[in-house]
């Protein structure tokens, strides 16, 4: 099964960052190009894609650190993988979907909201959550694990 995703209906906290960085909007064609992406119907692995972007934009928003080249650039350098660059789970299709499903779980009041947290090898199952997410009507909120972004980040701001 798959089904369309639009990222910025899926869940409070990603809202949150595309607001605030809405306010920033203007000064950066990168985030203007990324809010249009964040309204559009896209499948699991796109949305989960942007869904990365929007965490880096927002954390090197957060710190002030847009106008620096090396952030700006690692955004979307190759040296730095964003979610579809991520490994998937070296599994069966069905042991992924099996997956899936145990940590999807079935009670809607237990699980609602979802807060995942993605790590490398994620990939293939966590589109498969997402799609049940989206089939159900559940909020998601969604953290993607991006050690080496994060370690650029922490890098300059030490400097």
């Amino acid at each position: 099964m798959s089904v369309s995703v639009i990222p910025h209906h899926l869940g409070k906290q990603i809202s949150l960052r595309i607001a605030y960085l809405r306010d920033k909007a203007g000064d950066y064609t990168l985030i203007e190009e990324l809010l249009a992406d964040l309204d559009r119907e896209q499948d699991p692995a796109t949305a989960l894609q942007n869904i990365h972007r929007l965490q880096r934009i927002y954390f090197a928003a957060k710190l002030g650190l847009l106008d620096e080249p090396k952030i700006y650039k690692a955004i979307d350098a190759k040296d730095f993988p964003l979610w579809k660059q991520y490994t998937a789970l070296p599994v069966a299709d069905e042991y992924r979907v099996a997956l899936a499903k145990l940590m999807y779980e079935g009670d809607k009041e237990r699980r609602s909201p979802i807060f995942i947290t993605l790590p490398d090898y994620s990939r293939g199952v966590a589109e498969l959550i997402v799609e049940q997410c989206v089939v159900h009507g559940d909020e998601i909120d969604i953290f993607i694990s991006d050690p080496l972004f994060q370690r650029r980040l922490m890098h300059h701001c030490d400097q």
